[in-house]
């Protein structure tokens, strides 16, 4: 019986952590902490979402000054975030562009960042192409995952943080 319990109890971690999937892609990770908010997509459709991450990401969410001129490199000028601190993310209209967002190589969005503060200050910042919004659409029919690119989005208002409980990190373990 012992060893029954053991077994069971490795399982279910296995199954928690998500230790014996093959991609990281094939079930959603929920995190201890969930925020709540509204996306408006590039189309303009307004969506409640929750589980927001920035590429996984709730914590030390890296941003980049952006440059005075294409030969500084913006990994130069780091500012990290939290989603606490954040209101909103939009992206910088492409018409408001004047330059490309290359350096060094690499491709940056250009965003603006609202603060969650008093005043809802503003910053510019960059954010690397290849970071993603991740999080999970809110329907009748059950949460849908959804990733996008700062390019596919309008904005992001983070609305809510709610802590999870451990049923809710483990779907797994929920009675049936």
């Amino acid at each position: 019986m012992k060893h029954f319990r053991l077994l069971l109890s490795i399982s279910t971690l296995i199954a928690c952590t998500g230790f014996g999937q093959g991609s990281n892609h094939e079930t959603p990770q929920k995190h201890h902490i969930n925020y709540e908010g509204e996306l408006i997509d590039a189309r303009g459709k307004k969506s409640f979402v929750d589980n927001i991450s920035i590429s996984g990401k709730l914590r030390a969410i890296k941003m980049y000054e952006k440059p005075t001129d294409a030969l500084h490199d913006p990994t130069e000028n780091i500012t990290y975030f939290d989603l606490d601190q954040v209101y909103s993310l939009e992206p910088v209209a492409h018409e408001k562009c004047t330059t490309t967002n290359r350096y060094k190589n690499r491709e940056y969005n250009e965003i603006i960042v609202t603060l969650r503060d008093t005043e809802k200050t503003q910053h510019h910042y960059l954010i690397e192409a290849s970071q993603k919004i991740r999080c999970d659409l809110i329907t009748g029919a059950g949460a849908l995952e959804k990733e996008l690119s700062f390019n596919g989005i309008k904005k992001l208002t983070i609305t809510r943080r709610t802590e999870r409980l451990y049923n809710q990190l483990c779907p797994a373990t929920q009675e049936k």
